[in-house]
């Protein structure tokens, strides 16, 4: 059985860190419908907010992870 802190060490929230970035990219790409009809800075505005909302839900957990996970949000 292993012991709880050697899970704890392999865990790098990959499919987390997955799930995120598609979520941003899918919400991101709903906007595009949407941006014709915005001026430039209300798109920018809303583009930011979909990626800040998503990243600032339990963005606690991503605390010292590895740079290479980080770099993939």
């Amino acid at each position: 059985m292993k012991c709880a802190s050697d899970t704890l060490e392999h865990l790098t929230f990959s499919d987390k860190i997955s799930s995120v970035s598609k979520s941003c990219y899918y919400h991101i790409c709903q906007h595009c419908c949407t941006r014709p009809y915005l001026d430039t800075k209300t798109a920018s505005t809303i583009a930011t907010s979909i990626v800040h909302s998503k990243l600032d839900y339990c963005n606690s957990l991503y605390h010292n992870l590895p740079k290479s996970q980080i770099t993939r949000l």
